[in-house]
This record gives C-alpha cells, sequence and structure tokens, in this order.
C-alpha cells in the first residue's frame, strides 16, 4: 500500500537521521546537531530542567574542551510513524574520553518524537533519554 511504503521510506529517513546525529557528535559539530531538531525542539536531559531551541540545544551540545565522542550508537527497539508525526524508543551507548583520561562508557533508554518538517525530512521534535543499567548487566528478574 502506498501508505505502508510511506510510514517505510519516513522510517528510513529517521534512520538516517539519527545516524548523522551520532556522526555529528561524534565530530563535536553541536550546530549540525542542532539542525537536526525542529526550531522549537525541546530536549529533557536526565536530572536538568527541559531545553527549548537552537540557542539552547547548542549550549547543551557542545563539549567541554579536551571532551571526545569516541562512539555514540543508538538502537531503536520501535518506530511508529502517524502521518507528518513518528516517534521511537530504544536504547542508546556513548564512549567518551576527557583529555588523556580512560575512557567512559555510558548508556541508557531514550524516546523521541519526530516530526515531518518538509516532505521526506524528519527531524526531531522532543528528545529524552536517561540512564540504563551499566554495560552487561542482565535484565532484572521479575
Amino acid at each position: 500500500s502506498s501508505e505502508g511504503s510511506a510510514a517505510a521510506g519516513a522510517r528510513a529517513a529517521i534512520a538516517a537521521a539519527s545516524r548523522e546525529f551520532s556522526a555529528r557528535y561524534e565530530r563535536g559539530d553541536a550546530e549540525g546537531m542542532v539542525e537536526l531538531y525542529t526550531p522549537d525542539g525541546v530536549i529533557l536531559p536526565p536530572g536538568r530542567p527541559s531545553l527549548r531551541g537552537p540557542a539552547e540545544l547548542r549550549a547543551y551540545w557542545a563539549l567541554a574542551p579536551g571532551m571526545r565522542v569516541l562512539e555514540h550508537r543508538v538502537t531503536a527497539d520501535s518506530v511508529v510513524v502517524a502521518g507528518p508525526v513518528a516517534y521511537d524508543w530504544g536504547t542508546y551507548r556513548v564512549r567518551t574520553r576527557q583529555g588523556e583520561g580512560p575512557e567512559r562508557e555510558t548508556g541508557g533508554k531514550y524516546v523521541i518524537v519526530w516530526r515531518e518538517t518538509t516532505p521526506g525530512t524528519w527531524r526531531m521534535h522532543v528528545d529524552m533519554w536517561n540512564a540504563g543499567p551499566p554495560p552487561g548487566a542482565g535484565a532484572p528478574r521479575q
């Protein structure tokens, strides 16, 4: 169906934007990262107030001097497309190094609300994440 192919195209565009976000983060390109959000995009970082709009997002994503993002990987568990809006959730992993210090690995869970800003172009509108269990930890028993 054309509806099914439109959703498949949207999922592919969202996956590409997500990979591009990771690539820009690894390059330390805060300006480029902000371009992947809607103009009124909001981030909801853990333990911090929500931040909205390009200036606040740019300040948040700018890396501290000497900080390098060695790897940023996002794994979507689900991407649901509903017309010009989509949402996806999954897990992320980040490896960083400050100066010549040891590598640090963190990760967790995320949910993103995407908006189709022009036909075929998807941007993050709401981006929320929080820490997960340490790498290698199994799921808790119920």
